[in-house]
């Protein structure tokens, strides 16, 4: 695998990854490799990817949704 070194980290940014590593129960190592591949990894599913999590959520319980334009349309009208 793989060595990676970064130089000159901004101490306010290292703590951050000490601290975030700390509430993970990581090493700021470990810590960091995680949040490059998450980040790295997000492009491949793109920015909906949480409102597609709950829209698939949703359509498993079997009930049907309307469309909100119909709804807001009618509010607009009144």
């Amino acid at each position: 695998m793989a060595e990676l070194v970064l130089a000159n980290i901004d101490d306010r940014v290292l703590e951050e990854l000490r601290e975030r590593a700390v509430g993970h129960g990581r090493t700021p190592e470990e810590e960091a490799k995680v949040i490059l591949s998450e980040t790295l990894r997000r492009p491949d599913r793109g920015a909906w990817a949480p409102v597609d999590a709950i829209r698939e959520r949703l359509a498993a319980t079997g009930r049907h949704f309307s469309d909100s334009a119909e709804l807001l349309r009618e509010d607009r009208e009144r």
